[in-house]
């Protein structure tokens, strides 16, 4: 195993070392490129903003009121918005991400391997892979987008929930919470486990962030209340949500008849109609599971799964949310450690369902080496929701396995006289 360890922690820190060099040679792209022209910028320094063309392409289509995502992207970045270089701001936001991404993964390291007695080498560098081998580490990594800043938060959130610090931890998934959103989805988690501090923590922060936001940005030029409605058809072969997914069965095109990236649905009503019908089915079913299994339940594998829903259900993902997936997938890796030598052949079988689902989410080798072989892969695996098809095999992996194990827990819990007169 240590050799296995060895080869696959290398590979990992060259692709992250590479991404990550790399990096400072590109010019400003993606969604953190986008998000820069809102009126702070336009009245602090326009001469920052007029060296983003992605920046002003946007533009062009909006007011300059507008802003995108949660404040707290805003907050951290508004002493950058007096540096003279946009391209330095840049590369600034690329060292934060790579210092996020590498934070989250210790944390968790130490949230799942350390405080349960299981750091050994070996497991280290199995660990460190998982998240240096996992394709949406480079895309975050190289895109900078806040995605990087909003899973450290969390982390931090479920760390110092770990260690019972309740308003602590609450104050990170409020953060978290206001940084794109998507984390509200754990809120309920703690309604579930009855952690009131933690929660009313998380709501005070939120509460406090969102007034903050509405003096200095005003929410009604937030771009979240122009957002499309949940479960609308939405083609666009980069939405790896289940709408993505269900909107790209009703169209004659394939991947490489698609020149705008958006295939044409030839039944938008009926795939809306569809991917609501799953949505709410997932959201009510794990609902009424969760509420059921409250006592017993793992709260990681509940988190696991929460962090599975969070980027399925949504109007609109991106190859980059899947970087949430790195959470499950550590826990996975512990549940695999801490499984028990009794059951062999079915944590064997477990583990395969789970590295079946990285090999799918994660692409195990270089993009820019697979499209070698394989001409327009990236396109093929958007196209036909290949990450789709990965995380509902990890939702139904973790499912099964907080299944087992709160019922474990259940019977270990039912007093002995109980015991007996059930049986």
């Amino acid at each position: 195993m240590r050799f296995v360890a060895v080869t696959l922690f290398s590979t990992g820190v060259i692709r992250f070392g590479r991404a990550f060099i790399a990096g400072f040679s590109y010019p400003p792209q993606g969604d953190f490129a986008a998000t820069w022209p809102t009126y702070w910028a336009w009245r602090i320094n326009p001469e920052f903003i007029l060296q983003n063309e992605i920046g002003l392409q946007w533009d062009a289509s909006r007011s300059r009121e507008l802003w995108s995502y949660g404040p707290v992207l805003h907050f951290i970045g508004y002493p950058l918005l007096y540096l003279k270089s946009f391209q330095t701001a840049f590369n600034i936001w690329l060292i934060a991400t790579a210092l996020w991404l590498i934070g989250s993964m210790a944390i968790w390291y130490k949230i799942l391997i350390i405080h349960r007695r299981k750091h050994f080498v070996a497991h280290f560098m199995l660990f460190a892979s998982i998240w240096l081998n996992f394709m949406p580490t480079t895309e975050v990594l190289t895109l900078r987008v806040i995605e990087g800043g909003e899973l450290f938060a969390l982390s931090l959130a479920f760390l110092f929930l770990s260690r019972d610090q309740s308003y602590r931890s609450g104050f990170f998934f409020g953060v978290a919470t206001m940084t794109k959103f998507l984390p509200a989805i754990f809120l309920p988690l703690l309604v579930v486990k009855r952690r009131w501090r933690t929660l009313i923590s998380a709501v005070v922060t939120i509460g406090v962030l969102a007034i903050v936001a509405q003096v200095t940005l005003g929410w009604e030029n937030s771009m979240l209340v122009r957002l499309p409605p949940v479960g609308m058809a939405n083609s666009y072969i980069d939405n790896q949500a289940i709408n993505g997914w269900i909107a790209r069965f009703f169209t004659h095109q394939g991947p490489s008849d698609v020149a705008s990236g958006i295939p044409a649905v030839y039944a938008p009503q009926t795939a809306q109609l569809v991917s609501r019908v799953i949505i709410f089915s997932i959201l009510s079913s794990y609902a009424i599971l969760f509420y059921v299994r409250r006592r017993s339940m793992d709260v990681y594998l509940a988190a696991a799964i929460l962090s599975v829903i969070m980027i399925a259900v949504i109007q609109q993902n991106h190859p980059h949310y899947l970087i949430f997936l790195l959470v499950p997938y550590s826990i996975c890796f512990a549940e695999v450690l801490n499984w028990g030598e009794h059951s062999r052949p079915q944590r064997i079988g477990w583990a395969a369902v789970v590295a079946l689902s990285y090999a799918l989410t994660g692409i195990l080798f270089p993009v820019s080496l697979v499209n070698k072989f394989i001409n327009g892969f990236i396109a093929m695996w958007e196209f036909y929701s290949v990450p789709v098809y990965g995380y509902l095999i990890l939702l139904g992996a973790l499912t099964y396995r907080l299944l087992q194990k709160s019922a474990v827990t259940s019977r270990e819990t039912i007093p002995a006289s109980t015991e007996i007169a059930v049986a």
